[in-house]
Order: structure tokens, then C-alpha cells, then sequence
């Protein structure tokens, strides 16, 4: 998995999670959701991605889908 792919995954998370609590994606929701992630999800391919994916490249994909 790229280092993309993974921001995709992740992103898509992030989208999930800002639109269900009513919050718009920024920095500090993205590195709280990969951080999560990576101790709720680990062993899985979202754990994975989680590890993979860098929080501004996240970020740029949750603001272009938000």
C-alpha cells in the first residue's frame, strides 16, 4: 500500500467520523483519528493505513471530499 492509498483510507475515516459529530476535518481531528486508529485497528488494513498515512496528505484528501 502507498503512502496515498493509505491517506485515502484514512481520510475516508475522517470523513465518517467529522460528518457523524457534526465537526469539519482540520489537523487536530486528523491526528486524533490516526492515532486512534492505530491502537483500535491494529492488525487490520485500516490499522495499517493508520500507520502508513501522514497526516497532511490525509487532511488534503478529507478537505477535497468534504
Amino acid at each position: 500500500m502507498t503512502k496515498t492509498e493509505a491517506a485515502e483510507i484514512v481520510a475516508n475515516e475522517v470523513l465518517v467520523y467529522a460528518r457523524k459529530h457534526g465537526r469539519t476535518p482540520n489537523k487536530e481531528l486528523v491526528e486524533a483519528r490516526i492515532s486512534e486508529l492505530r491502537g483500535t485497528a491494529a492488525g487490520s488494513l485500516l490499522g495499517d493505513a493508520a500507520e502508513i498515512a501522514h497526516w497532511r496528505t490525509t487532511l488534503g484528501f478529507a478537505q477535497k471530499w468534504f
